[in-house]
């Protein structure tokens, strides 16, 4: 099945749970989609450490300038694309007029029975600069044992995505 099938059925599949399954059913799935939120959100860092640290390190030697030129056309890129995004934006949204009024109705709100929060181990960007320096690192001083190890977070991750 193709992804947008998959896409359509799960909406289709949200609206039907949403307006028949009763409410603990529905606090039932909001608590396993926050569990497994919680989870990703604490392995985006990891991802980004060991794969990238990885990658880096698989590197022959002497490929640092090419590397040099992939950051900076992915940075530069980045910035191009935020500044047209910004400036579209800011052409866009003046054009919307403020009138539209929104009535709402009285809901009841779904809640997780359990309030677990699974912090990351580090920010996104601290993940990055780190696999940087250590990627970096592990190519130019052939750094066998510290590659092995990330190159087995990176299996252990993959693992875990894959499961």
């Amino acid at each position: 099945m193709n992804l947008i099938l998959k896409l359509i059925a799960g909406i289709v599949g949200g609206i039907l749970v949403g307006l028949f399954v009763p409410l603990t059913g529905v606090e039932l799935l909001y608590t396993a989609k926050e569990i497994i939120g919680q989870l990703i959100s604490f392995t985006i860092p990891l991802i980004i450490l060991f794969f990238i640290a990885s990658g880096i390190a698989g590197l022959p030697k002497g490929s640092g300038h090419l590397l040099g030129k992939t950051v900076g056309f992915a940075y530069g890129s980045t910035i191009i694309a935020g500044t047209l995004a910004f400036l579209v934006i800011s052409a866009v949204i003046p054009l919307f007029d403020g009138g539209l009024s929104f009535e709402t109705e009285v809901v009841t709100e779904v809640t997780s029975f359990i309030d677990l929060e699974i912090p990351p181990l580090m920010g996104v960007m601290t993940a990055l600069a780190t696999a940087f320096v250590f990627g970096i690192g592990m190519s130019q001083l052939e750094l066998g044992t510290l590659k092995k190890v990330s190159d087995q977070g990176r299996d252990v991750l993959m693992r875990f995505l894959q499961k």
